[in-house]
């Protein structure tokens, strides 16, 4: 059914009048010449994004006529900041990419409102915006950097599309800009639209804080994809050979899918990379697997990213946790802890690795059904990080809980 009082057409400029006329007879609705917005964004974005988008800016502006600037303290200043200012553009970067020049006129905003005494006042800037974007720990005030959390939301809608490829959108995308590969793989295309244009320019954030986890190697291919659980880019840097340059994962695997053929691993891969395939465990059945690992790294806002649940295992690299004592030897220590809840009968499951300098190395949180016991619960959470070091291949570690009887048994 079609509520003709809440129904507006836009014809292009291609369609003839007859056509026009007879839409118009069967529809009944409200024929408009410009279609301004649709759900708060712009339904018709031309050629010029910033005209398109620098309705952003002019909020800001109406937000800032507001305030009475000289009453303001500093700390008061960085709550407005934060919490009103930067939550003005958030909506839009979500969906488009908002241009450089936008983002730098929208931060001089916020430069000269949080540096001005009064309402019209002038005060020297005495440090960068990008300086004061920069995390308290570091000297900064932890102002948000616009291009980059653009960047990192757009990423958190192409892991959306990766993780939920059967929704509306997902479809469509699909079908119109890689409907025969992969979203990691997919290009630009011919005349895309502005939110497919968007997203694919974020891909790239959303590549390096991804990893594959195999399953049964038929989506992973050897050579160009990340699936190696060691540090840096996580690709094969064996030359190619043998195999072909576009050969998958599943040609290494055994025909019942439980075991790697080592023969043929060993002539392939340089004897570093061969011990560490070897080394991955092979889920049998199971299908390849795209998870994250969350680099924290303040100018691409990862941190967007960092809101653990089942299945997501994020690498990071922070502070010295408090109460974390250290331990001898180079090896890594995996803290573990697990806690019931008795309303929902459910457990949620903690573990953090780190280094031998305490360096924070990996982080991952699940829910499970509850257990029977407390000890049982936390053998869970014991097994849950022994199977997280196995993952990254760490295989020297030592295990801290809650429970002195689990660790003495």
């Amino acid at each position: 059914m079609l509520n003709k009082q809440k129904t507006s057409i836009l014809f292009s400029s291609n369609t003839n009048n007859e056509v026009r006329e007879e839409i118009f007879r069967e529809a009944g609705s409200v024929i408009c010449d410009r279609y301004e917005e649709y759900l708060g964004l712009s339904a018709v974005v031309g050629r010029s994004k910033y005209n398109a988008l620098r309705s952003i800016k002019e909020k800001v502006w109406h937000k800032l006529q507001n305030w009475k600037n000289g009453f303001l303290s500093k700390e008061g200043k960085e709550v407005l900041i934060k919490a009103v200012l930067q939550a003005i553009p958030t909506y839009s970067m979500s969906v488009f990419q908002l241009p450089q020049r936008l983002c730098h006129e929208i931060e001089a905003l916020f430069a000269k409102f949080w540096w001005a005494h009064q309402k019209n006042g002038k005060r020297v800037h005495w440090w960068r915006w990008d300086r004061l974007g920069q995390c308290k720990g570091r000297g900064g005030l932890g102002f948000r950097m616009l291009e980059d959390f653009n960047k990192a939301l757009l990423a958190k809608q192409g892991w959306r599309l990766l993780k939920e490829p059967e929704s509306l959108v997902g479809r469509i995308f699909k079908d119109k800009y890689f409907k025969n590969l992969h979203l990691l793989e997919a290009s630009l295309g011919k005349s895309p639209s502005f939110v497919w244009r968007s997203i694919w320019s974020a891909m790239d954030v959303l590549k390096r804080g991804m990893i594959w986890r195999v399953g049964n190697g038929e989506d992973i291919k050897i050579w160009g994809q990340k699936w190696l659980p060691k540090p840096g880019s996580g690709c094969v840097q064996s030359q190619v050979s043998i195999l072909q340059n576009e050969a998958y994962v599943n040609e290494l695997i055994d025909t019942d899918g439980k075991r790697w053929k080592e023969e043929l691993v060993r002539l392939v891969f340089e004897e570093e990379e061969a011990n560490l395939i070897l080394s991955i465990p092979i889920r049998g059945g199971a299908v390849d697997k795209v998870i994250r690992i969350a680099t924290v790294n303040l100018e691409e806002y990862s941190l967007a990213f960092k809101k653990g649940s089942d299945g997501v295992v994020q690498r990071c690299t922070t502070r010295r946790g408090l109460g974390w004592r250290r331990h001898e030897g180079e090896s890594f220590k995996a803290n573990f802890d697990a806690a019931i809840n008795e309303a929902e009968q459910t457990m949620g499951l903690g573990v953090v690795i780190r280094d031998c300098n305490g360096e924070m190395m990996a982080v991952k949180c699940a829910n499970r059904k509850c257990r029977s016991s407390p000890f049982i619960t936390e053998c869970s959470a014991m097994w849950e990080a022994m199977e997280l070091c196995k993952e990254l291949g760490f295989w020297e570690v030592w295990l801290e809980g809650m429970q002195r009887k689990l660790l003495m048994q």
